[in-house]
């Protein structure tokens, strides 16, 4: 009886829905992070169960579809940064969108290992790569 309470509990999930944590100072300064970089550096963009991805061109996803090649001076919006929280752990998911081409504006997981440095203990450092990205000049007159 107690396996079978236990089981529906966890099929039901204990998790709480998504939450947008971008501005929440408890999540790091991910907000200074926000707004348009300029890539660096080549990336992928590829898709897993009907999610986008945009990744390093080192990064290994063996079930991922690969969809396009994103060079070098391509234009990335990063967004907001996600919380999936659970009874097992939190989770902060980093997202954007490309500027322009086939897949502008469509919401994408972006890479942490390509887009931050991994963070030390205490906040997390969310100040984006500055070897593999650099902040877009907004157009005349139009402020980011």
């Amino acid at each position: 009886m107690s396996v079978a309470l236990l089981l529906i509990v966890l099929a039901s999930g204990c998790s709480k829905p998504p939450r947008d944590v971008t501005n929440d100072s408890s999540h790091g300064n991910f907000a200074a992070a926000v707004g348009t970089w300029k890539t660096k550096v080549p990336l992928t963009l590829r898709e897993q169960d009907k999610q986008l991805y945009l990744l390093g061109t080192n990064t290994f996803m063996p079930r991922a579809r690969e969809l396009f090649a994103v060079p070098i001076g391509t234009e990335v919006r990063i967004e907001r940064l996600t919380l999936y929280s659970s009874w097992e752990c939190d989770v902060t998911v980093p997202t954007g969108s490309l500027v322009a081409g086939p897949y502008a504006g469509k919401s994408l997981v972006l890479d942490g290992n390509v887009f931050f440095p991994r963070p030390g203990t205490g906040q997390p450092a969310w100040a984006v790569r500055p070897e593999n990205f650099e902040r877009s000049a907004p157009a005349s007159g139009v402020t980011q």
